[in-house]
């Protein structure tokens, strides 16, 4: 079908098109399969989730540890202050006091015979009374409102500290607002204890005021290693029993200016936490160090949108190799079917080689060969350099068809006058065959088109025809107006035509049907 004289003329115009598509496409699988690799060994390697999981544990590890010890020191302190958690303002006088602090040795001293309980390693006791006593029999002794004395036990000892020193600390715990009632215990480690813990109870009178504070000095690292000493907490949930409690590696309290008091922290166990406590032991921190064996903690599972982009990338890879080799497979198709195509034409290029050659050696020669048999070696040249031109155009077109895009150069074209055309390039071979060549042409009809193109078509389409038809037959070249737009030109022969499922393969390249 071909447009008529009123479709839009077009001029001609080629641009080279790359070949090298599946070279791309391999290049860019190539770079998608990489980045897949990579994205494969982010997702399986990144231990960042399970980082955090274990930095997680040991921070609350570190808070439960502090929860543990600041009840420990209130249940032991409360127990050694047991003798005195029932004082009454008006039972105290300076003598009752040194009664008091036998007590307080004495209960000190019988816990530490029975063995059955946990008790503090205390040095010394003493009571400071911040209300002045205003009795005549007592006023010797108000010049100097501590009283001290040792606890008599296994760390009995008369501590370096001075009495101004636990005087300040026992008016400084008492002008603290949460110390209410007896039990209310707080421990207080600093420069001025010289390595000494000192833990403390206020005592109040019935209209509130604090007036006595009770309290104990003990080793400061001792101290702390009775406080974590006992069951210690473990680490990990119920999917991972038997994981290890926190060692002296593990677990280090101290200042909050990372003084360690007890434990010192193993460089290999990096996952810490640290929590700074308050209440009873303000101003110390606990640090909690773990080791991946020691939380036992499973691989997390990786994120979910990690694996979703690394399901999509890995789709995309799959179905860029898919079409990279697609295209790779058509490509090295065609190539073949090129190579077969020229050398299947370059066998055909032997036959009217070889007659040009033998009419014209015959003529230079034989000269007394006939007139007649000089006019028929003539036309034999003549036809078989015209098959022999058509061959080479056909080549050529091919050619360019895989490497340059063809774009008609349109232009009017009588149709009687293309047929005559093509009946002339094709006559001598029609009658070389035995065959004759009938032209069927509506009067005056035109189109628009390319001449080269058209004619080349046709002349291939008759030179199959005359190939593939039946002897003796009549080649028809037709044209006939199928509407106001489109023109029927057709090539009948009496050969055995293509089969119907077989007609598709005629469009593509190279084709030859067996």
């Amino acid at each position: 079908m071909f447009p008529t004289m009123n479709t839009p003329r077009y001029d001609l115009a080629s641009s080279r098109q790359s070949r090298l598509w599946s070279n791309r496409l391999w290049i860019l699988a190539g770079l998608l399969g990489i980045l897949t690799a990579v994205h494969v060994v982010g997702v399986v390697h990144d231990d960042r989730a399970y980082r955090a999981s274990l930095r997680a544990i040991a921070q609350a590890t570190a808070e439960q540890q502090a929860e543990r010890i600041s009840e420990r020191l209130q249940i032991f302190a409360m127990e050694a202050f047991e003798p005195v958690n029932s004082y009454r303002r008006n039972e105290p006088r300076r003598n009752e006091a040194n009664a008091d602090l036998a007590r307080l040795a004495s209960l000190q001293q019988a816990n530490e015979e029975c063995r059955c309980k946990t008790t503090l390693p205390v040095a010394e006791f003493f009571r400071a009374d911040l209300t002045p006593i205003n009795n005549a029999a007592d006023a010797p002794n108000n010049a100097n409102p501590i009283l001290r004395k040792t606890s008599g036990g296994a760390w009995s000892a008369a501590t370096p500290l001075a009495d101004s020193t636990l005087l300040s600390i026992a008016r400084t715990e008492a002008a603290r607002t949460d110390n209410n009632g007896p039990q209310a215990v707080r421990l207080t480690f600093n420069a001025a204890t010289r390595g000494f813990s000192v833990a403390t109870t206020t005592q109040r009178d019935s209209t509130g005021r604090p007036d006595v504070v009770y309290g104990l000095v003990a080793s400061a690292h001792t101290l702390m290693q009775t406080l974590f000493t006992g069951p210690m907490i473990h680490v990990g949930t119920d999917s991972t029993r038997g994981a290890s409690a926190p060692d002296t590696l593990s677990l280090q309290i101290g200042l909050t200016d990372s003084t360690p008091l007890y434990g010192k922290l193993s460089d290999e166990r990096p996952y810490r936490g640290r929590v700074l406590l308050h209440g009873p032991m303000g101003g110390l921190g606990v640090t909690v160090a773990l080791s991946s064996s020691q939380a036992r903690l499973g691989q997390p599972a990786p994120r979910t949108d990690r694996l979703y982009a690394l399901g999509a990338l890995s789709v995309l890879t799959v179905v860029m190799i898919a079409v990279a080799g697609t295209t790779s497979r058509r490509e090295t198709f065609l190539a073949r079917a090129r190579s077969d195509f020229i050398a299947g034409t370059s066998h055909d290029f032997r036959m009217p080689l070889a007659q040009i050659l033998l009419a014209s050696e015959t003529l230079n020669l034989r000269p007394e060969v006939s007139s007649d048999e000089r006019t028929h070696l003539g036309k034999s040249i003549v036809r078989e350099t015209h098959r022999l031109i058509a061959m080479v155009e056909n080549v050529l077109l091919f050619s360019r068809s895989g490497a340059v895009e063809i774009k008609p150069s349109l232009q009017a074209l009588n149709v009687r006058a293309l047929f005559d055309d093509v009946h002339d390039g094709v006559h001598l071979a029609a009658e070389d065959l035995q065959q004759s060549i009938a032209l069927d042409v509506e009067p005056g009809l035109q189109v628009m088109a390319d001449r080269q193109l058209v004619r080349q078509a046709l002349v291939n389409l008759v030179d199959n025809a005359m190939k593939y038809g039946a002897n003796h037959q009549t080649v028809t070249l037709g044209a006939r107006t199928q509407s106001s737009l489109m023109v029927h030109i057709w090539v009948d022969d009496a050969g055995p035509g293509i089969p119907e499922s077989q007609r598709a393969r005629i469009f593509e390249p190279y084709e030859r049907l067996l």
